[in-house]
Formats: structure tokens, sequence, C-alpha cells
């Protein structure tokens, strides 16, 4: 049997008829995909201040190699928006979709 106090906040919450808040939790896989995004982003920037990114221990320069400098860029970019659409909550399958829409 519950308690008078036990009672008496369920009425109370029952008579003003609102819900207690819902609270947004990020999950760890979330904070992963903001933080990756944030180093992905850094280094688009470095490399679009410096005319050089590095890929996997090769680098490209916008001298040298204007188009492998230009795909290195957007493969990052797509890799970018890939942890800020995970970061936001989305199912990662989802994001094929969304770049290949009908």
């Amino acid at each position: 049997m519950a308690s008078f106090r036990q009672r008496k906040i369920k009425r109370r919450s029952l008579a003003s008829g609102s819900r207690p808040e819902a609270r947004v939790a990020i999950s760890i896989g979330q904070a992963a995909a903001a933080f990756i995004g944030l180093v992905i982003l850094w280094t688009l920037i470095r490399a679009w201040r410096t005319g050089v990114i590095y890929t996997r221990g090769y680098s490209f320069d916008l001298e040298e190699n204007p188009m492998l400098f230009t795909l290195a860029s957007v493969v990052h970019g797509l890799g970018f928006a890939f942890c800020c659409y995970v970061a936001a909550g989305y199912p990662p399958a989802d994001f094929l979709r969304l770049i290949v829409a009908d």
C-alpha cells in the first residue's frame, strides 16, 4: 500500500495535468561522432589554409595535385556530413538514402 506522501505526490501530478519534462540524453556514439566530426572539420580548415591535405599517411598538395586535393577534400567533407548526421541522432543507415535520394 502506498504511503500518504506518495499519494499526495500522485494527486499533485494528476491535478496539474503536466508530465515531468523529458530529458534528452546524448549517447556515447553520438558524442564520439561529434568529436570525430570536429576533428575532420579541423583537418579540412587546416588543409584549406595551408594547401596540403593529409590522408592515411599521404599528403596532397594543392599546387602539385589539385585533383587529388579536391577529391580528398570532398571525401573529408562527406565524412564530416556523416558525423554530423549521426551526432544529431539519426540512424547511420539512412545517410546513404539521404545522399542518393530518388
